[in-house]
């Protein structure tokens, strides 16, 4: 098995996040647009929606995709997979812990504290196997599934 480089799994996830984004965004506009006639709804509320949009869209595309074939779109693009240790596909119970529990704290590091963001990053870097945060909970790998190494 040849584990996928930090900076594919970066890769991977800009592109991922952008195609989120590009759902929840709209989303949250037409949101916005909708309670324009209401009494004014206070720009923290709006804010708040927006990120409980992109959470839950971004919930069931993760989790969605890596249950259906073990890689989302950014994945599918830069040729990596996510699979248990054994090599096999991950199934819905562990896509539900490694994006609620692994990503949920990658989240976290990036939404409040922006600088330490980088320490989710090392743990992976730091690895033989280059594995996540969400990779160690959820016992699972990152794989290359293309030609050469990654």
């Amino acid at each position: 098995m040849i584990y996928a480089s930090v900076p594919r799994r970066l890769g991977a996830m800009i592109i991922d996040l952008l195609l989120v984004c590009c759902i929840s965004l709209p989303l949250w506009i037409w949101l916005m647009l909708s309670v324009r006639n209401t009494p004014p709804v206070p720009l923290e509320y709006l804010s708040l929606g927006l990120l409980c949009i992109w959470y839950v869209f971004s919930l069931l595309y993760f989790i969605g995709y890596w249950t259906w074939c073990g890689q989302t779109p950014g994945q599918m693009l830069v040729k990596v997979k996510v699979v248990r240790r054994d090599g096999r596909a991950i199934g819905f119970g562990l896509s539900i812990v490694r994006y609620l529990i692994g990503y949920t704290v990658d989240y976290l590091f990036l939404c409040l504290f922006i600088v330490p963001v980088i320490i989710p990053l090392l743990v992976t870097a730091l690895q033989k196997q280059k594995r996540g945060i969400q990779d160690l909970i959820a016992g699972t790998l990152v794989i290359h599934v293309g030609e050469g190494g990654g």
